[in-house]
């Protein structure tokens, strides 16, 4: 750990410390969490988006499987434990803290639906009218916008440094954009909606 990070950390920790924000924050990291991938099941359903929840799904384990990599690598304390401040969690993690890996997830997420819906997708209204594209424009900014949200709730919630989560979003953006470029590039990629 390093000074900036923990500076950026207590203020930024301290600046997202009331109970209306810890709560927002609570409900963004439980988006951001692993066991939000059920959601994606029923993408496997239908023959028309199984393809793309099959690459989703591999784009979300890879990462998970380099945040695991990298946390044993870098070792870093969690700040709650380093600064000995609370932590804002029911259960608060023991392991490593770089990179964050709710971070990385929910930007290979947005990354890589952001991607696919720009690039790919259809809108459902009228292609002639241009506005499926400021459509595609404003789901792709929500879905970083939620991202960013996932990000920061790990700070707020003492569980990670800045650099941690930028790490993470780092890592989470290569990894969503190598899936997108693949999916969006193989023979058969189809739209994620109407």
């Amino acid at each position: 750990m390093n000074d900036f990070d923990a500076h950026i950390f207590r203020v930024l920790n301290t600046a997202m410390s009331g109970h209306a924000v810890l709560l927002v924050m609570t409900i963004l990291s439980v988006i951001g969490s692993g066991w939000s991938m059920i959601a994606i099941a029923p993408l496997f359903a239908a023959a028309r988006t199984r393809r793309f929840a099959a690459f989703l799904v591999t784009v979300l384990s890879s990462t998970a499987l380099a945040v695991f990599i990298g946390k044993q690598i870098v070792g870093r304390t969690r700040p709650y434990i380093a600064l000995g401040i609370q932590a804002h969690v029911a259960s608060a993690p023991t392991d490593f803290s770089f990179p964050s890996g709710h971070a990385a997830g929910s930007f290979a997420f947005a990354t890589f639906v952001g991607l696919v819906l720009l690039r790919g997708g259809r809108a459902p209204v009228d292609v002639t009218t241009g506005k499926t594209r400021v459509y595609r424009m404003l789901g792709a900014a929500a879905l970083f916008a939620t991202a960013t949200g996932v990000a920061l709730s790990r700070v707020a919630l003492g569980v990670h440094f800045p650099g941690d989560i930028a790490a993470g979003a780092l890592l989470g953006m290569l990894l969503g954009a190598t899936g997108a470029t693949y999916y969006l590039r193989q023979p058969g990629a189809t739209p994620v909606t109407d």
